[in-house]
């Protein structure tokens, strides 16, 4: 028993002296590089604003020397505890590392406190963690954390800690890429990157977002390069800002030449050595009998990697970035993007399909050929397949897609860096028109009456992204979890709903279309009204109306991200009994980044009202200037999405609708009216036209002699005649408009009698300049010519009058 215990704690002492060991091996403790130029902690500094909580950070220093055979980088910080929040916040150290080819050196770990300086490396509590920081996203990466823990740590303090991390991963073959940060989204005393690069080596510099200027000299063989900056603001980037938005200022550099020389490190790690174990031959023979066509061939290889081949990646060293052997990723069923990638394009290329590793950035994007050329730049693999000239990109990472090759939704990060030979370039991926579709089709049947539940039926047909995205979830959650999520969704708007039946799903595989049937009933759907106890109903087009929520941020900098490259329609069907009137109408909506369209229409039968609805994204982001027109744009369309309709209680029937104060019954008397008006000023012109036309035809009998007169009477009466028309037909009677009638009439009887000095002897005009041949003229003529006379001056009357009157009132 005791030899027992003796070996027990023999064991045990020796495993402490081991891990003990262990942990010294991880990281050694030492002075900075000799090359280092150190920069003093100002504690003095003030930070910005009145800061007061939190921690504030004094400085950023990085140093980075590129040396015959690798690279150190120098890391030295200080950060000021202001509160006991910042306390807690500065207290906790942490530094990263790749052992597999990363030496770390802690130089530094002091308290700086009332102008002394307290050493804490030797007694600060420092512990080696194999932390994966890639883990959730199934990713082992073998990297390590080194986490210092320091007591007696009080408000008013300054951390201030320097490390240093030497190696560089082989598989870049000594060719050095990277970068540091000099703005972030919280104010920093003094931001200072240093770079050292080896005279004769060519490495390539960028600095992004900012116009500051590096100092550069040259000694010792190398070329220096500093950039610094003093209070350095914080920067903050709007909500909703694209992923691949990044405005902070920050330094990159580069051994890579141009995009060829990535193009050139990358192809010996994905070439093929030719032979295929015989698990996987056989596989690929499978294929080659089962699928009779290339596009079958490309799209079974792509469901066996995507359904057989589960996401895991062990990216250890070299590991990061050169993939495992495609027989070995077949036979372990796992690997990451590159693995799944590799294995793609070598099955693809045994059945005789052209095929390639293509290297992307799924945050950003398009952004990427504004940066440097460095495989640093990429963060995942997708594969090219090209079939009678035709590119065709897959993702062999993504969950089970639906589709055969033609519906397929094909991978798309804006732009690729395919590795294959001749490639020299950036290339643009797949377009995204049509990607992600839904049609929709709401019945809202409320023809058992106001009384029941209204009964709603939804069946929604799912196309590309949307497709895949529900057969997905399907698939890792089951239908009743998809079920309660529709449920909850229309809750929010209906909070009485309830499912009336299972969800249904029909997927169409081959088409890559996804139709889901929901049915719901909505009991006290029509709610009463506390103003008038009239009862109401508010139908929206669901679907489309979550889409056009504005932005909560109008005054922005950065850009807003859109839910392109969506497309819905939404068509809406209400069902009711009774009469019901309906104005019919249509809005259309233009947008920089949306178009959307909006009919309403009447139905048939029991239909009575149908709603279309259109929305499609136009593009990824709207600009910052084009943002509160894009709001006002989205509420507009917002408001568009739906319909109120009201019901008055009877006392014959339990329920009817109101056809006095219905609002679309209202709308549909004034059409009415509005036809009816419409009709009279037809006919009035049509009389007009016929009076004129009788004129005429008397000016055309007339005597010779009275022709041009008679001619220039005809047209002062059709100009007179249309003016009181359209003044009396288009305008309400008022009396500014009688009043512009009256000053017509003036005008016009004066223009009548214009001419009568100029009247033959047996004219009735020649009366008006000749009184003393009005007694020869017969008796409706002599009335005729005296009215005329008198006009003028009755019309001055009277517009004085309607003067008078305008200033009384």
């Amino acid at each position: 028993m005791k030899a027992g215990m003796r070996r027990s704690l023999f064991l045990l002492i020796l495993l402490l002296v081991s891990t003990i060991f262990a942990n010294a091996a991880e990281y050694r403790t030492g002075p900075a590089p000799a090359w280092v130029e150190p920069i003093a902690v100002d504690t003095a500094r003030k930070a910005p604003g009145g800061q007061s909580s939190g921690e504030w950070n004094i400085l950023s220093d990085v140093q980075s020397r590129i040396e015959k055979n690798g690279r150190v980088n120098y890391y030295h910080f200080a950060n000021k505890a202001l509160d006991a929040e910042g306390v807690r916040s500065v207290a906790d150290i942490s530094f990263v590392f790749d052992p597999s080819y990363e030496q770390l050196t802690i130089h530094a770990i002091r308290i700086i406190r009332g102008g002394k300086v307290i050493d804490k490396l030797a007694s600060a509590k420092i512990s080696v963690l194999q932390r994966e920081t890639e883990l959730e996203y199934r990713i082992y990466d073998g990297s390590k954390t080194v986490s210092v823990v320091l007591d007696d740590l009080r408000v008013g303090d300054v951390v201030e800690y320097a490390y240093s991390r030497r190696g560089v991963n082989p598989v870049f073959g000594n060719r050095i890429a990277g970068g540091a940060e000099l703005q972030w989204s919280v104010p920093v005393g003094q931001a200072s990157v240093r770079l050292m690069v080896p005279i004769g080596r060519t490495v390539a510099t960028q600095l992004m977002n900012s116009t500051l200027q590096p100092r550069v000299r040259e000694f010792d063989g190398y070329r220096d390069y500093r950039w610094s900056q003093q209070d350095v603001p914080a920067l903050k980037v709007d909500g909703d800002a694209p992923a691949n938005y990044n405005p902070y200022a920050r330094v990159r550099w580069s051994e890579f030449a141009d995009w060829r020389s990535v193009v050139d490190w990358g192809l010996p790690l994905y070439r093929l050595n030719g032979q295929v174990d015989p698990a996987l031959n056989a596989a690929i023979e499978g294929i080659r009998r089962t699928a009779a066509t290339p596009e079958a061939r490309v799209r079974a290889v792509l469901q066996l990697a995507q359904s057989d081949i589960r996401y895991l990646g062990v990216e250890v060293g070299t590991g990061s970035h050169a993939p495992t052997a495609p027989s070995t990723v077949f036979q372990r069923r796992f690997g990451d993007c590159k693995d799944k990638a590799l294995l793609v394009v070598a099955m693809l290329r045994e059945l005789n399909v052209k095929a390639a590793p293509a290297l992307v950035n799924t945050e950003r994007r398009e952004a990427i050929a504004d940066v440097l050329p460095a495989p640093q730049v990429f963060n995942h693999v997708v594969v090219r397949a090209t079939l009678n000239g035709r590119h065709y990109w897959l993702d062999p990472t993504m969950s089970p897609q639906g589709g055969d090759l033609e519906h397929l939704v094909q991978s798309d990060f804006g732009l690729a860096l395919v590795l294959d030979e001749g490639e020299a370039g950036l290339v643009k991926m797949a377009g995204k028109e049509g990607r992600s579709r839904k049609q929709v089709h709401a019945v809202f049947d409320g023809t058992g009456g106001p009384e029941q539940p209204m009964r709603y039926t939804i069946t929604t047909v799912s196309q590309g992204a949307a497709a895949d995205s529900l057969r997905d979830q399907i698939a890792r959650k089951g239908v009743a979890d998809l079920q309660s999520q529709f449920l909850n969704y229309y809750a929010r708007r209906y909070p009485e709903i309830k499912s009336a039946a299972p969800l249904r799903h029909v997927d169409d595989v081959k088409h890559n279309l996804f139709t889901t049937v929901e049915s719901y009933e909505i009991p006290d759907f029509w709610k009463r009204r506390t103003q008038d106890n009239r009862r109401e109903a508010y139908i929206r087009s669901s679907e489309i109306r979550s889409e056009l929520n504005a932005p909560d941020f109008l005054n922005r900098t950065a850009p807003l991200a859109t839910n392109y490259p969506r497309e819905i329609e939404e068509i809406t069907e209400v069902k009711l009994s009774g009469k019901w009137g309906l104005k019919p109408e249509a809005v259309e909506i233009k947008d920089a980044a949306f178009e959307f369209t909006h009919k309403k229409e009447r139905g048939e039968g029991d239909v009575k009202y149908r709603l279309v609805d259109h929305l499609r994204w136009l593009k990824p982001q709207v600009e910052p200037d084009e943002v509160r027109e894009h709001a006002a744009n989205l509420k507009k369309a917002y408001n568009e999405v739906g319909i109120t309709l009201y019901l008055d209680d009877a006392p014959a029937a339990a329920a009817r609708p109101s056809a006095r104060t219905t609002h679309e019954q209202i709308q549909a008397e004034s059409d009415k009216a509005r036809q009816a008006q419409q009709r009279s000023q037809l006919v009035q012109i049509s009389i007009l036209l016929a009076i004129w036309g009788v004129l005429a035809f008397l000016c055309w009998r007339s005597p010779e002699t009275h022709r041009p007169l008679n001619w220039y009477l005809t047209g002062q009466l059709v100009w007179i005649s249309f003016v009181l028309w359209v003044l009396f037909a288009g305008f309400n009677n008022t009396w500014k408009t009688q009043t512009l009638g009256l000053i017509i009439v003036f005008f016009g009887s004066s223009a009548l009698l214009a001419r009568s000095d100029r009247a033959p002897v047996t004219h009735w005009q020649y009366a008006h300049a000749n009184p003393a041949a009005m007694d020869s003229m017969t008796l409706g003529v002599r009335y005729l010519v005296k009215t005329l006379s008198a006009l003028p001056s009755l019309v001055l009357i009277l517009c004085a009058g309607y003067y008078v009157k305008a200033l009384a009132s």
